[in-house]
């Protein structure tokens, strides 16, 4: 019992505090064009440690206060919930979309997007299928 507590101080307790405070470094991204005729599921490599990136592009029409995004996994159930505001001029309406590598595995998921107007009434405005592959 004495080796496993001297184990987690020693290893694995300051390797999750780095982890949670330290730049995360995402090996590669995908592009999203929220409003864009879907189609073809966008291919993503992602690492195991890391996770993935996905760069969003919302659209610039002012419409919504708040955007919404929910991760699906290939059966439909509902793996994460995610609200952001609506990104300002500055940045030309791109958001980050990071996917935490916690629980992913290789395969289909989707990705949809909903507009949160002032009001407060939700429209989704975009649904895309992501096949993420895990890397080394």
């Amino acid at each position: 019992m004495l080796g496993v507590i001297a184990y987690q101080n020693l290893s694995v307790i300051p390797r999750l505090r780095s982890a949670a405070t330290g730049p995360r470094i995402i090996p590669s991204f995908a592009s999203l064009h929220v409003g864009a005729r879907g189609g073809d599921a966008i291919s993503i490599l992602a690492d195991r440690e890391q996770g993935a990136m996905v760069l969003v592009q919302l659209p610039q029409s002012g419409s919504y206060s708040s955007y919404v995004f929910d991760f699906y996994d290939s059966t439909g159930r509902q793996l994460w919930s995610r609200t952001a505001p609506a990104p300002g001029p500055a940045s030309e309406g791109t958001l980050s979309l990071a996917i935490s590598p916690i629980g992913l595995q290789s395969g289909s998921y989707t990705l949809a997007v909903s507009g949160i107007s002032a009001a407060g009434q939700r429209a989704e405005i975009h649904r895309q299928t992501l096949d993420i592959h895990l890397g080394p």
